[in-house]
């Protein structure tokens, strides 16, 4: 019976490829050297890291309803009182210098090596993945015993004791500090689909899920244990349930990586067991060891604004909570928007450190494209939209009032993110074209800067919670200044030239089709809804404001992305890349194909063409092509070598 089951489903998968692949009208290229691109999702361009945002797209609309149903619960979670995230920030902030300076920076490393060796050699990729691993493992007992005894021995004794209890368990964490890492790698491999699999199951249900639980049973374990109170056991019982979700994220990345493994080779286990070359741990040791002097520095300086904070800032837990969560709302937008770009390191890579200047232009023009695109649709969607969500809560009950400085918040992290996209790219090119000596002289002058302003912001100036949210800027301005300089005159020029060729679809596309898109978001969100919500409470305003959320989203697809392409949003090689991931976005097609078929309607249709063009993309594709032989002679060596 099982084996006529496993064909049947063999037969619908196979129809399904065929399918895709008819729905986008792929042709096979004849030559030899462009089918070494590969195929799916091993086949080399941008159309990977593209694919890697819109295969998750298709849950927004279920996720914001989800959301929407845990609505009612949030008072069962960290939100029931802003200090229990205030106690995050503060049992981390105690011991982030101890955690920063054992940990050697060898995340950083892995970042450098790993998407560089997976193109050259993934045996030597893993080794470096090995030795990482096995440090992490040590490193973390070392880290728990150390906190356990400060707790004990000093801790105690201090105006920190009423955060013991939650510091020992961040501590457990320090083991083995792996958890996250399989799935991590999958991006590496630009393996986005697996790994975009596990983060939406992860964040957007699992944790939400184990979160409340863990909130509920510690509140009953509080109110049981007076001396422990409501709030403590909420706080502690709140982690339990965010750390329980995190064995998902380490079970499923193990088993997808293995998946992905198995094409070169390589079996999962043998990352615990395989003996590591000097060259390699030499390699990750150096590499880290240029970030060391910014990594102590940085530590110990962090500690001391963290002290002035916590004695200059009354309502520090308060206070802190609300931005640290106010900033995590306004990752919303940030993260959508940088999601693309984010992801850009191994492509960036793979070009880059073979020597393919324009290929690499191409990608991070590419990168900014994606990002102003989701910047305009989703940062609409936040600042409008957040004060209807908070009503919705208020309303019902299920938040404190305390919480209403957030909306004054969140607009103001998003503003100051609007050098995100351009520090992720200096960051990005720095990492791998192994430069980390600069992040590490940005790192000390940054650390500088914000120690400073913390004193001038909070001590002379006393601007509470806003001090707070503008600290990091003038070392975030700083840090883009000198990142970006250092970029262009040592590693690639971004000029004049190259601007002029990117500014049609970069920016003014999305901005003028952004301006039209937040017209229909304020008549539906500040004129339909009100008139349609009068009078309502409870689960009816909830259920209400549940096609509001699919009005806002579906808008925001099938009127912003009209307006987008008229405008000029695309070319014939941005249309060919964003054609090319549409069979590998998986369930996300049913969005992506009628988003494409409107992109290319609009795009032929629009007068602005001739501004639009990247002149690049041409010459892009053919240092691809060059990349594909590369890679195509090292895995023939490879098989021969073996």
């Amino acid at each position: 019976m099982s084996s006529k089951i496993q064909k049947k489903y063999n037969e619908v998968k196979e129809r399904y490829q065929n399918f895709k692949k008819s729905l986008v009208s792929e042709t096979k290229e004849e030559d030899e050297v462009s089918k070494k691109l590969g195929k799916d999702w091993n086949e080399l361009g941008y159309h990977r890291t593209i694919a890697s945002f819109f295969y998750y797209i298709w849950m927004l609309v279920p996720e914001g309803l989800f959301g929407l149903v845990l609505l009612p619960l949030l008072q069962y979670t960290e939100f029931r009182f802003p200090e229990i995230t205030g106690f995050r920030f503060a049992s981390v902030g105690v011991f982030s210098a101890m955690y920063a300076i054992l940990d050697l920076n060898l995340k950083d490393a892995i970042d450098r090596f790993v998407p560089e060796y997976v193109i050259k050699d993934p045996r030597t990729a893993m080794q470096y993945v090995s030795f990482f691993v096995k440090y992490q493992m040590w490193s973390g007992l070392i880290q728990i015993l150390i906190v356990a005894l400060m707790v004990q021995f000093y801790l105690l004794e201090t105006a920190f004791a009423y955060v013991a209890f939650y510091m020992l368990f961040e501590s457990v964490k320090q083991y083995p500090a792996t958890l996250s890492l399989f799935t991590s790698l999958l991006g590496s491999f630009q393996r986005f689909n697996k790994k975009t699999n596990i983060v939406i199951l992860r964040a957007s249900f699992i944790e939400p899920v184990t979160k409340i639980v863990g909130g509920l049973l510690g509140i009953w374990w509080g109110i049981n244990n007076p001396r422990f109170g409501e709030m403590f056991g909420l706080a502690l019982g709140w982690a339990i349930g965010g750390y329980v979700d995190d064995f998902f994220t380490f079970s499923a990345g193990t088993w997808m990586l293995s998946k992905v493994l198995d094409d070169y080779g390589i079996k999962i286990r043998e990352i615990y067991i395989m003996k590591v070359p000097k060259k390699v741990w030499k390699s990750a040791l150096g590499y880290s060891a240029r970030l060391w002097p910014n990594t102590i520095f940085g530590a110990i300086m962090g500690l001391s604004g963290f002290m002035i904070v916590v004695h200059n800032l009354p309502g520090y837990l308060t206070y802190k909570g609300l931005t640290g969560k106010a900033e995590d709302i306004s990752t919303f937008v940030s993260g959508f928007a940088d999601d693309i770009l984010g992801s850009s390191q191994p492509a960036l890579s793979e070009a880059y450190n073979n020597d393919k200047i324009i290929l690499t232009k191409y990608y991070i023009a590419s990168g900014l494209k994606y990002w102003t695109f989701m910047f305009m649709l989703l940062g609409s969607i936040n600042i409008l939209g957040l004060p209807i969500i908070l009503e919705i809560a208020f309303e019902g009950g299920w938040l404190p009032e305390t919480w209403a400085l957030i909306a004054e918040m969140v607009p103001i992290y998003i503003l100051i993110k609007l050098f995100d996209p351009f520090k992720t790219v200096a960051d990005k090119m720095i990492a791998v074209s192994d430069h980390p000596e600069i992040n590490a002289i940005n790192g000390i002058l940054a650390t500088c800067l914000n120690l400073f302003f913390t004193w001038f912001f909070l001590v002379h100036l006393e601007m509470a919670w806003l001090g707070l949210i503008l600290i990091p800027v003038p070392s975030k301005i700083l840090e883009f200044i000198l990142k970006w300089t250092f970029m262009y005159k040592k590693l690639i020029k971004l000029d004049s030239k190259w601007w002029k060729d990117i500014a049609w679809q970069v920016f003014i596309a999305p901005i003028l089709s952004g301006l039209i898109f937040v017209g229909y978001l304020v008549l539906l969100l500040y004129i339909l809804w009100p008139i349609i919500t009068e009078g309502l409470t409870g689960m009816t305003l909830i259920l209400t404001g549940a096609p509001i959320i699919i009005l806002a989203l579906v808008g925001g697809l099938f009127l912003y992305m009209p307006f987008y392409s008229y405008l000029g949003g695309w070319d014939e090689n941005t249309l060919k890349d964003f054609k090319k991931c549409i069979p590998l976005t998986g369930p996300s097609l049913i969005i992506t194909y009628p988003l494409f078929k409107i992109a290319r309607k609009y795009s032929n249709k629009s007068p602005f063409k001739k501004y639009a063009n990247f002149d690049m993309g041409n010459d892009a594709y053919e240092e691809l092509l060059e990349v594909a032989e590369i890679r195509a002679d090292r895995i023939e060596q490879n098989d021969s070598d073996n």
